[in-house]
């Protein structure tokens, strides 16, 4: 809620903090929370897209809600950048405003499978700031949903349209995909497409040999899904495709900032 106050402790010290939570503030802790940490890159991609400063000014509001006990900073000894997390502290304030969805907040980062993580958030920011869709509903969100079905990393929609993503960053062998593209071709067929993210055009066509059998599953590689200029145009083994244009005008109100935000920054 836009102008809550929240009290807190500041982690390690009896210095109290006062805070204006704001909408932002609340949507920085949930994505957190969904997609298990976000860089300071992504935080200003996603949250800051119109400061000229694309670091100074999301470092400035992560250092506060990293005061006030809401995200906490991890360090991984295998990545130089910085990854920041919801404390259980953010999560118990999510839980109080409904933006939760019954998620708890993790322990630590999986060294696993961070580097894919990471890109599924890349791709996420896409999705949201240039090409306009309205929600995302993350892979934690619907493994707690119970589906049968193999959980995708995400499905991203508007009103009108909605598509599963999968980033497939390393791939399975054949034996996998045969069982994988039946489940999401069975399970997903009310949306519009399931659209593959690959890390290279060769792991791309390979995956498209494996599903010679389906027109509902599309590929593309994550540089163009993050650097096509003008749209990410998504093909099956078919040639048939899906293009999704740049929306660089879209607003996303729930995500807004509000009007007396950067009087509360200074």
């Amino acid at each position: 809620m836009v102008g809550s106050l929240l009290q807190a402790s500041a982690s390690g010290s009896q210095e109290v903090v006062i805070m204006i939570v704001t909408n932002r503030d609340l949507s920085i802790l949930q994505i957190c929370l969904e997609q298990k940490f976000l860089t300071l890159v992504q935080i200003g991609e996603m949250f800051f897209p119109q400061s000229v400063d694309s670091l100074k000014v999301p470092l400035r509001r992560v250092n506060m809600l990293m005061k006030a006990g809401l995200l906490r900073a991890v360090k991984p000894r295998v990545c130089h950048k910085t990854l920041y997390m919801t404390t259980q502290e953010g999560a118990r304030l999510l839980k109080t405003k409904n933006c939760s969805e019954g998620l708890r907040a993790l322990v630590d980062i999986d060294l696993k499978t961070f580097e894919h993580d990471m890109q599924v958030t890349d791709v996420r920011v896409v999705f949201h700031r240039v090409l306009g869709f309205r929600y995302w509903i993350p892979e934690r969100v619907l493994k707690k949903q119970n589906l049968k079905a193999k959980v995708p990393d995400g499905i991203a929609g508007t009103d009108e349209e909605s598509y599963v993503i999968e980033v497939e960053r390393t791939l399975k062998n054949k034996r996998y995909y045969k069982r994988a593209f039946l489940d999401m071709d069975i399970a997903y067929r009310s949306h519009n497409g399931i659209l593959y993210v690959t890390d290279n055009v060769s792991d791309m066509n390979w995956l498209k040999k494996q599903a010679e059998r389906y027109r509902t599953i599309y590929f593309q590689t994550v540089d163009q899904v993050l650097n096509a200029p003008f749209g990410v145009n998504f093909e099956n083994v078919s040639g048939g495709f899906v293009f999704l244009e740049h929306n660089y005008g879209c607003k996303c109100p729930q995500w807004e900032p509000p009007e007396d935000f950067e009087d509360l920054e200074r």
